[in-house]
């Protein structure tokens, strides 16, 4: 739980980084690395799962918005 805490903060604060930073890329790269990026973190989680998470993990998602 504490990794999807770590990615959801890291993609919040992206977007002071976007618009103080990146203003001489084109939007849709900036997109796509994000994607990317957000693809990596989360891929341990589709290789390596242990099955169906319990009810509180579920919880914790939706809450999440996952």
């Amino acid at each position: 739980m504490a990794w999807l805490w770590a990615a959801s903060f890291l993609w919040a604060f992206s977007f002071g980084l976007i618009k103080g930073q990146l203003t001489g890329f084109d939007p849709v790269v900036v997109a796509a690395a994000r994607l990317g990026l957000a693809a990596v973190a989360f891929a341990p989680l589709l290789v390596g799962g242990s099955g169906r998470p319990d009810r509180a993990t579920a919880l914790r998602a939706a809450l999440l918005g996952v």
